[in-house]
């Protein structure tokens, strides 16, 4: 039984009340077409439980009930009871009780029920309860809006009352590991809080604006984001290049696109994938996202003086197999990276490009020579984050006459293509998720040699074309015409006006 298809109604959740539901760890989440109240239990064969909804269900009302995992369980129960409106409930009584700041409201005292506390408790299971990656919280003139970020797009909150910021705010930095002081300077930290049997790490940033200290929260779910390679969405034959590539003992995969496609859940996809009882993997990172298991992971800390630079040059010795560097940033990085891959280690890194091939001239432009880097970069790979169009309310049409404008020179125009309408499903958005978009491009001897000629774009396309390559657009176009995503959204990745000649 996947919950996360459903979201809650008022209905069916009116026949018991949270406490109740916590108890029997089961809870009402629809009603089907036969009029029955669909229930899910972490043990339907409890017949204790049973036998209690029963009593509390009119008789006239038929049951159904279905099994589910107890942490999908949980989580369902905290989104159904909980809610925005219970966050805009603490909301309204922080606001009603303005009070100065003292030990309790800081939270010093762990059981202190302060609004400011609830408040900032019921933000972040409200965050974490709709799948936000992100919390904004943007001081303006007169108010403060609060924003999260769903899908890769972002949704207007609450607005708050500004007199209420500055308590919020210190709350916050309390939580980080902040200066509650300090309100004129750049700030960072983190916490850990275990939000319906879910363990999660968040991430605060702070940046000094115009109105005020404006604070982004990231939310690091474990669950969410070390997803195996074949959850992410790529297509079947850019997975088996990629799990081709794992097979490789040395050489540098490296990954391009622009903040937030994902490279980093892919990164560690592709090293679990690795054996690490028999290797030794090691990563460079900044900062350390998520936790693996038998993987020694390095922070970087440049203000320290470990820069990636001087990362690597310490992990090569400590003989490693992998070596995860978390971003090329600088020529030094650039140098002691390729270093690595030439003398036996295999390399994963990232680089800022718009696309596979443009990876060679960035390299170039730190100092690279394209002597260097003909066989020791085994791979290039681009990827974007599309949204996915909802299952449960998508719906198939004919190509329109914006999409045959667009794909007018495609020989694989789609027959019929999704296009979103909105439902409870996906709040009436008509998307629900994410999923990758990619290319990727191996670097075999003719491409080599190309790239020790200095060759342009255009001429590693037509050799790379030549040997089957699929571009992002392609991977994306496909992805259109199976009904996984919609025109719109593919366009606001991948420039498909440019890039329609070749698909």
């Amino acid at each position: 039984m996947q919950l996360s298809h459903y979201l809650p109604d008022e209905d069916v959740l009116s026949f018991w009340d949270k406490d109740t539901a916590q108890r029997w760890k089961a809870v009402g989440f629809s009603i089907d077409e036969e009029a029955q109240l669909c229930i899910a239990m972490a043990d339907p064969l409890d017949i204790r439980i049973t036998d209690q909804i029963k009593r509390v269900v009119p008789a006239h009302i038929p049951l159904r009930f279905f099994i589910a995992a107890p942490d999908d369980v949980a989580h369902f129960i905290m989104l159904a009871y909980g809610g925005v409106e219970n966050f805009k409930q603490h909301l309204s009584e922080m606001e009603q009780e303005i009070i100065a700041p003292s030990e309790k409201m800081l939270g010093l005292d762990a059981n202190d029920a302060h609004p400011v506390i609830a408040t900032v408790e019921a933000l972040l299971a409200e965050a974490v309860a709709i799948g936000a990656s992100d919390i904004h919280l943007e001081p303006e003139e007169k108010s403060v809006r609060i924003r999260v970020r769903i899908d890769g797009l972002l949704k207007t909150l609450s607005l708050l009352h500004r007199v209420s910021w500055p308590r919020l705010a210190q709350r916050i930095k309390v939580l980080a590991g902040m200066d509650i002081v300090d309100s004129r300077n750049i700030q960072d930290g983190r916490f850990h809080l275990n939000i319906a049997h879910k363990n999660v790490d968040f991430r605060v940033s702070i940046l000094p604006t115009q109105h005020g200290e404006n604070i982004v929260i990231r939310l690091l779910d474990q669950a969410r984001a070390l997803l195996p390679l074949e959850k992410l969405g790529f297509s079947a034959p850019q997975e088996k290049l990629l799990r081709r590539l794992c097979l490789r003992p040395d050489g540098m995969v490296v990954l391009t696109g622009p903040v937030g496609s994902g490279k980093t859940t892919t990164l560690y996809a592709l090293l679990r994938l690795l054996d690490h009882q028999t290797r030794s993997i090691r990563t460079l990172e900044d900062p350390i996202e998520y936790q693996l298991d038998g993987i020694r992971q390095t922070q970087v800390r440049e203000q320290f003086g470990l820069s990636f630079a001087e990362g690597v040059r310490a992990v090569l010795r400590q003989d490693p197999d992998v070596l995860l560097i978390g971003e090329i940033r600088d020529t030094d990085t650039a140098q002691m990276a390729l270093r690595a891959a030439m003398t036996g280690s295999q390399v994963f890194t990232t680089l800022h490009t718009q696309d596979s091939f443009g990876v060679f001239p960035r390299l170039r432009e730190f100092g690279l020579s394209p002597g260097l880097m003909s066989g020791n970069i085994t791979a290039t790979v681009a990827q974007r984050l599309v949204r996915v169009l909802c299952a449960a309310c998508k719906q198939m049409r004919a190509p329109d006459a914006q999409l045959k404008a667009v794909l007018a020179d495609s020989v694989h125009l789609p027959h019929t293509v999704g296009h979103p309408r909105g439902c409870v499903v996906c709040d009436h958005t008509g998307y629900k998720g994410r999923m990758v978009i990619s290319e990727v491009l191996p670097i075999d001897g003719e491409m080599d040699e190309l790239v020790v000629q200095g060759a342009t774009r255009a001429q590693l396309l037509k050799c790379a074309r030549a040997k089957g390559f699929i571009s992002m657009a392609q991977d994306g176009v496909a992805k259109l015409a199976a009904g996984m995503i919609s025109l719109e959204s593919l366009m606001a990745e991948v420039d498909l006006i440019h890039d329609a000649a070749g698909i």
